[in-house]
């Protein structure tokens, strides 16, 4: 008779049949990449805003999914969040219920590993919550950005939205928040590391974020490096660009303020002006398209009015696409020649880069943090200077007018990390650290009877 297989259960804020972000995608990925896995049965707990939920699931906030029954939905409506501690400690009736649900769902469930891929709108002591429950659980997290260090949605930018952050302070951190005490930074750091304790492991996608990670107090012998797992689109040929072809660039992503859409369409703008100049003064000058793929998101009054002003001046070079679903991603990159990643913040390992070199692409991006990390300059792609729309511009025409560098680009795109080689990967780290958990308690039993 064969041993049951071990049960692993990611926890996620979301999932992408609702919510489209990168973190969201990974986690989904891990969990598919893991279904035909001889040894591990996968469960995915995805939170869900639901209006409709009460309706049809009245007294509880559980929902399972309809087309797969390993997948639940844990419901948060009417839960309050807060974006700086990430707590539910001291929260009203409607977090408890929440918690209960999560409760009742883990105790049936008993999983021997749970995978955390957020807490974000469930609160980071949800990670010590389950531990109470299951003492015996081993416990990982994949760690998406750096919202535990930076109480500034997670970006490391200072509040004036104009100069990076290198590390976390409480000196520095008030400066942000004049509002806030100093003690507020201390009692939010000391939040989220007496949370953090009880993870096994943590898995950082970059050697950036993971770096960021240490300097900030997690053990170098608790974070490991993993980057996203994810199936493999097969290339498909693209067509020999012909000449006095337009070269087309395109931006995909959220609209968000630290994702740099300003500094792409700055760039846009500015290759305007200069094409007018051009034609009159009857002089040659290449031809670039550029557009823009994706919705926006939690835009200020003020950024949503100069998003539009941005868009209107940019004039006939932009095309403007709205929303996209990420399952005809590779259909929408057939027809482009190069993605930007114009990203203001370090970013961690966008998954945009990952799709376009899976799509053939050459990528050019801001020359830091994880972006800089993924792209090669000059091997895969180019780097221009964070913020900078002139240099972006620079570098846009420069991979426009040269076949040669652009050929150079292609045969340097790498290959991706597949998820049935981070199925494989997974499946070791979770033996490790069961066969661990084992371990100390056969020597804590034997110790006991000594």
């Amino acid at each position: 008779m064969s041993n049951p297989k071990k049960k692993v259960l990611y926890i996620a804020h979301g999932h992408p049949n609702f919510s489209r972000g990168g973190g969201e995608l990974a986690a989904y990925y891990m969990y598919q990449s893991m279904k035909d896995h001889p040894e591990y049965e996968p469960y995915l707990l995805a939170r869900l805003d639901d209006p409709n939920h009460q309706l049809s699931h009245p007294g509880t906030r559980l929902m399972a999914s309809e087309k797969d029954d390993h997948t639940h939905f844990l419901i948060s409506n009417g839960a309050y969040n807060d974006y700086f501690f990430h707590s539910k400690i001291n929260s009203g009736l409607q977090e408890a219920d929440m918690y209960q649900a999560v409760r009742e769902f883990v105790l049936a469930l008993r999983p021997d590993v749970i995978h955390f891929h957020h807490y974000f709108h469930m609160g980071v002591d949800l990670i010590s919550f389950v531990k109470s429950l299951l003492p015996n659980v081993r416990i990982l997290m994949t760690l998406h950005e750096y919202a535990a260090i930076c109480a500034h949605d997670g970006s490391m930018i200072k509040t004036d939205k104009k100069q990076l952050c290198h590390e976390a302070s409480i000196a520095d951190c008030s400066r942000c928040f004049p509002t806030l005490s100093p003690a507020h930074f201390f009692l939010r750091e000391k939040l989220f590391k007496s949370n953090f304790a009880v993870v096994d492991r943590f898995l950082a996608p970059s050697h950036f974020l993971q770096s960021r990670y240490m300097e900030w107090g997690i053990e170098p012998e608790r974070i490991s490096f993993m980057d996203y797992g994810r199936p493999i689109w097969t290339r498909r040929a693209r067509p020999a660009k012909r000449k006095n072809q337009p070269f087309r660039v395109a931006f995909f992503g959220q609209i968000v303020y630290h994702k740099g859409w300003d500094v792409y369409l700055k760039s846009a703008i500015e290759y305007l002006r200069l094409r007018k100049q051009a034609a009159s003064r009857e002089t040659a000058f290449p031809e670039i398209q550029f557009s823009i793929h994706g919705t926006r998101n939690f835009l200020s009054p003020e950024l949503s009015d100069q998003l539009d002003s941005l868009i209107g001046q940019a004039g006939e070079a932009l095309y403007v696409h709205g929303a996209y679903d990420p399952k005809h991603m590779q259909d929408l990159m057939a027809g482009i020649d190069c993605i930007v990643v114009p990203s203001i913040w370090w970013e961690n390992a966008p998954l945009v880069i990952q799709e376009a070199f899976m799509a053939g692409l050459p990528v050019i991006c801001s020359n830091i943090g994880g972006m800089a990390e993924k792209v090669t300059d000059r091997v895969n792609g180019l780097h221009f200077r964070v913020g900078d729309h002139f240099d972006l511009l620079d570098r846009i025409m420069e991979l426009a007018d040269s076949p040669e560098l652009y050929s150079s680009l292609l045969e340097g795109i790498p290959s991706i990390y597949s998820d049935r080689q981070m199925a494989a990967d997974l499946h070791d780290i979770y033996d490790q650290l069961i066969a661990k958990n084992e371990n100390q308690f056969h020597a804590a039993a034997t110790s006991s009877h000594a």
